[in-house]
């Protein structure tokens, strides 16, 4: 099956964009599995693994609610996008009624309502489990290649068009480096909210307030863009 095959198969079936739109047993399921995928990586925990921690009886319980692994994963993944989307659709109505669109209003509106989508322990889920989708196909002998992001056109719209808006920006980078950067700058912005709890685990934060550290992290983020392409000597 291609690609776009596959896709369309999977965006299909994925329908259900809310925890609640799941029966009890489901959503103790995705959120157990959301947890374990962050902390250990998704190939490394079983199904047998997921079902003990969400205290299912079922061994097969994954099986009969989401068919595999793989549509547990592409669940859980709709589910915290469509969350984001709703935030990230308020912010780009507002980006439409500015004269002027820069990258940097673009990469705000992208990344910045992961804060306002979720809580604290929420955002770190989140983190844990986007960075655990974005490393997920390492070439190692015996590995299999996997398709590292689940296609969202239809359950992120949003997003779907902040992505081409911040693309546009950048007519002369080619599709294959943009999206290179996409990705080295989504871990940069995840990374920050680990950067952040660590700083108030510790207690030693040498930012003055809260909106000072994530300027930084945002002015770090968009730097990945709006390095020169091709690379100065």
């Amino acid at each position: 099956m291609s690609r776009s095959a596959s896709a369309a198969k999977t965006l299909k079936s994925a329908t259900r964009t809310r925890l609640e739109d799941y029966p009890k047993g489901a959503r103790k399921l995705i959120l157990a599995a959301e947890r374990l995928f962050g902390q250990h990586g998704i190939d490394n925990v079983s199904l047998r693994q997921i079902v003990a921690a969400a205290d299912q009886a079922n061994n097969y319980a994954v099986q009969h609610h989401f068919g595999s692994k793989e549509g547990l994963v592409e669940a859980i993944f709709t589910i915290r996008m469509a969350e984001l989307d709703t935030v990230r659709g308020t912010a780009l109505e507002k980006i439409k009624k500015q004269k002027t669109i820069g990258p940097q209003d673009l990469v705000r509106a992208i990344y910045m309502p992961i804060l306002e989508a979720f809580d604290e322990k929420q955002q770190h889920l989140y983190a844990d489990f986007t960075y655990e989708i974005f490393h997920r196909n390492k070439l190692k002998p015996g590995n299999s290649l996997k398709e590292d992001i689940p296609p969202y056109e239809e359950i992120a719209p949003a997003v779907e068009e902040l992505n081409r808006l911040l693309k546009g920006c950048f007519p002369d980078m080619p599709a294959d480096v943009f999206n290179t950067r996409y990705r080295l700058a989504a871990e940069i912005f995840l990374s920050g909210l680990n950067e952040h709890r660590r700083l108030c685990i510790t207690g030693k934060n040498p930012y003055i307030t809260e909106e000072r550290f994530w300027q930084d992290i945002l002015q770090l983020t968009i730097s990945i863009y709006l390095s020169p392409y091709p690379p100065q000597p």
